[in-house]
């Protein structure tokens, strides 16, 4: 799996963690750096397609800023941005 993981990092730019499931025949590609959805994710999709047995399901988890990080921001700054860009924005 160190395999998909370098490909994973390397499509996304931030560190990915890589999880096998061998009961549920399955690996989940959790993006741990970037918050959102990747811009290159149907890229990355084909090349991990490429990669896997074709009896694994590949799952991908993605992260989002939560009100509590949202919470440290000032409203009026917040303002500017949409609804996306506010989820997927770090707030620290």
């Amino acid at each position: 799996m160190s395999l998909v993981k370098n490909v994973a990092e390397a499509y996304d730019g931030g560190k990915v963690d890589v999880t096998q499931y061998p009961e549920k025949h399955s690996v989940t590609i959790k993006f741990v750096d970037t918050l959102g959805i990747p811009p290159n994710l149907d890229d990355l999709k084909q090349a991990i397609y490429e990669l896997m047995p074709a009896h694994l399901a590949v799952n991908y988890e993605f992260s989002y800023s939560t009100w509590l990080d949202v919470k440290r921001a000032q409203w009026n700054l917040l303002s500017e941005f949409t609804w996306g860009e506010v989820n997927t924005r770090r707030w620290n």
